[in-house]
């Protein structure tokens, strides 16, 4: 597994964690600062993963960076 890869996929998780923070500060009416810091972390995780791979990201790249992580845990 590459290291494009793994930055993907742990900016696909903390850019869930993000959502699901703003939601819960939406509905607590607070201001959403851990969503919002979880966001900007999982941009930059994102765009650094971008500018790694050589020909850019495409929407088929984020399951086939899970499935490397699989293979490298099974394997």
């Amino acid at each position: 597994m590459e290291l494009a890869d793994a930055t993907l996929i742990a900016a696909v998780i903390l850019g869930a964690f993000a959502i699901t923070g703003i939601l819960a500060a939406w509905a607590d009416q607070t201001f959403p600062l851990r969503g919002l810091a979880l966001g900007v972390l999982a941009g930059v995780l994102a765009w650094q993963s971008w500018q790694m791979h050589p020909d850019g990201l495409t929407l088929e790249d984020v399951p086939l960076a899970f499935m490397a992580l699989v293979n490298a845990i099974l394997h």
